[in-house]
């Protein structure tokens, strides 16, 4: 039996869109764990979880409780993947598109939602990195990313270390966050002069806990003016859609 009890864990309401600040009316919605959510609809394409769990849940949820309840969805499902050469390839799949896009090496590089590392590793394969650093609030990740020589930092994106980068990759960690405007934000004050930021959205999801968020292509698009942001190129896989972006 799972550890982990959606429903007991402390959450708030989110009276509002978290983008543009639309009031929405939340309907239940069942996860791909079977827990029992509360999911609102924005006009503005925004769809997020209403109530979601509070920003101290989600630390714990995801220190304690994200990557065992993924393994079992996936075993479920029958998909079950080594995560650490998907997330490589992955990585290597971005840089090459950055490469051929943007023609520049990385510089001081920061991943956040990186993990092990992985991501990172595949990306500098690419792109020249000169000082990677990882952000997760995953400590036992961070252990691994640690043990291949990056600098690492428990937090979100809301959460970030102190510093500027050159080129910072958020893959598939922007669905996660609780308030989408003041990570982009914070995003973009670490960025460096003539820096870029690499950032994805999921196109086809489940409801899932670990989603406060599920983007529209233009929801996205107008967080990103909102704060900041000039999108340089965009691609998709498909699965996700990706913004090359720098600062505007």
């Amino acid at each position: 039996m799972r550890a982990f009890d959606y429903q007991r864990q402390p959450k708030v309401a989110v009276p509002v869109c978290p983008v543009c600040a639309t009031p929405n009316n939340s309907a239940t919605a069942v996860d791909r764990w079977d827990f029992l959510v509360g999911i609102s609809q924005c006009t503005c394409g925004l769809k997020y979880l209403n109530p979601r769990m509070t920003e101290a849940a989600y630390a714990e949820f995801y220190r304690d409780h994200y990557r065992p309840l993924v393994r079992e969805w996936e075993l479920r499902a029958g998909t079950p993947l080594p995560i650490e050469p998907f997330q490589r390839q992955h990585g290597r799949s971005i840089g090459r598109l950055a490469h051929d896009i943007l023609k520049r090496n990385g510089g001081r590089g920061l991943d956040v939602g990186g993990g092990t590392g992985a991501v990172l590793d595949g990306f500098s394969e690419c792109v020249k990195v000169s000082v990677g650093t990882v952000v997760d609030p995953n400590t036992t990740e961070l252990e691994t990313a640690s043990a291949k020589g990056y600098q690492t930092h428990a937090g979100t994106l809301e959460s970030l270390p102190d510093g500027e980068w050159d080129v910072i990759l958020c893959s598939q960690t922007v669905d996660h966050v609780c308030d989408p405007l003041a990570g982009l934000r914070n995003l973009r004050s670490k960025m460096a002069a003539q820096g870029w930021l690499w950032i994805d959205i999921a196109l086809k999801t489940l409801i899932k806990i670990d989603h406060p968020l599920y983007w529209s292509v233009p929801s996205f698009k107008q967080a990103l003016r909102m704060t900041g942001w000039r999108i340089a190129s965009t691609c998709d896989d498909g699965t996700h859609r990706g913004f090359i972006c720098e600062g505007a």
